[in-house]
């Protein structure tokens, strides 16, 4: 069985954390950072029983500014 490592965004939100494949777009989310993440790993697993694995690519993480108003 191969292993592929993917980049996981989490954010807070409402109480709960959100966790987010951005290079297969899964999701999940959990009571914690550790929760979340193991519950996108389930999710992220099951998908990919499903369909085929995108070509490999490590995605640009970066920030930007927005100016607002006031």
């Amino acid at each position: 069985m191969a292993t592929r490592t993917y980049t996981a965004v989490l954010q807070f939100e409402d109480g709960t954390y959100i966790a987010e494949c951005l290079e297969i777009g899964t999701a999940a989310e959990g009571r914690d950072v550790q929760e979340a993440l193991r519950n996108l790993t389930r999710s992220t697993e099951a998908y990919l029983r499903q369909s085929a694995p995108p070509p490999s690519s490590t995605p640009l993480v970066t920030t930007f500014e927005v100016e607002l108003d006031g």
